[in-house]
């Protein structure tokens, strides 16, 4: 006589189990989710470096091309028709693989109206984005707002205004060293309270619009002097270079709190800048402000001692 098959009933997961397994993984999701955003954040943070280093290296290649003058960014009328009559970013286009953007903005030269006022690629409101000038790091830099669209000729990175200047030469204008002096640095591209920075700018043009730059000493509101930006004042013997308030540059500021007149640190470890002779640093949310502010000044004989 054959045996009969005894069939065993495995009992379900009751409700209890069930939520110590979802609360284990939401657990482990929590603690990894800190790991994996910092490790993006490094990702977009060393992109954004490569992009700086690009600028400082398209400086150079310009540089080498143009009898040792750097791209100002207010040129002389004298300059007008010629490479050195660009403003600084659009000069550095072809030097970094955007000479259709170029040659487009060349079609709308900067010209001079009877009135003073400045036209041409002051006018860059339809002008083309340029995925460079657009650090990874700037929130504000990735919400196209509605009334300016993305493709608006915005930049997240400011030029020195104190090394962009006419007649400026590599390395002959760089008397503190190349190695100690800041070329290019990060700047929240739009909606800094308002203000807007765009590459292809040669004077704002109205009162949100202006040239992506730092430490420029005047602004442009249609044509007639504005506002300008923290600027260094150079005291002493050891010369040292301060600015008012003993300010620096902001370091993650919400939009509503960006200050226009300051460079803006992406992210929490410091600003990232372009110095002179190609490199790309960090410099810490704790730094001297007469450090920041003596390397912005070329040639005014400031000791900077990097650490």
């Amino acid at each position: 006589m054959r045996a009969s098959a005894t069939v065993r009933i495995r009992p379900a997961l009751s409700l209890v189990e069930v939520l110590v397994v979802v609360g284990v993984i939401a657990l482990l999701i929590g603690l990894l989710l800190p790991a994996v955003q910092k490790v993006r954040l490094a990702a977009l943070a060393l992109s954004s470096s490569n992009r700086l280093r690009q600028l400082g290296i398209a400086a150079h290649s310009f540089s080498a091309q143009n009898d040792d003058r750097l791209p100002a960014l207010r040129p002389r009328f004298s300059d007008l028709g010629s490479p050195l009559g660009e403003t600084t970013f659009v000069a550095l286009l072809p030097h970094l693989e955007q000479s259709a953007v170029y040659e487009n903005l060349r079609r709308k030269p900067i010209t001079v109206r009877p009135d003073g006022t400045v036209v041409g690629q002051s006018d860059s409101s339809k002008s083309s984005a340029v995925q460079i000038f657009l650090d990874p790091t700037d929130v504000t830099a990735l919400t196209p707002t509605l009334d300016r669209p993305a493709t608006d000729a915005y930049s997240s990175y400011a030029a020195n205004a104190h090394v962009f200047r006419p007649g400026a030469m590599l390395p002959e204008s760089f008397a503190d060293g190349t190695s100690q002096t800041i070329l290019f640095t990060t700047h929240y591209a739009k909606n800094c309270s308002g203000r807007q920075f765009k590459y292809a700018m040669y004077r704002g043009a109205n009162t949100t619009d202006r040239i992506a730059s730092f430490a420029d000493g005047y602004g442009w509101v249609l044509g007639f002097l504005a506002w300008g930006d923290y600027q260094p004042i150079t005291t002493g013997d050891p010369p040292i270079s301060r600015a008012y308030g003993n300010a620096s540059f902001q370091v993650v500021p919400r939009p509503s709190d960006c200050d226009p007149r300051l460079p803006q640190a992406t992210t929490p470890s410091g600003l990232r800048v372009a110095l002179a002779d190609g490199s790309v640093r960090v410099l810490s949310p704790n730094i001297e402000p007469s450090l920041f502010w003596g390397a912005v000044t070329p040639a005014a004989g400031e000791i900077i001692a990097w650490e």
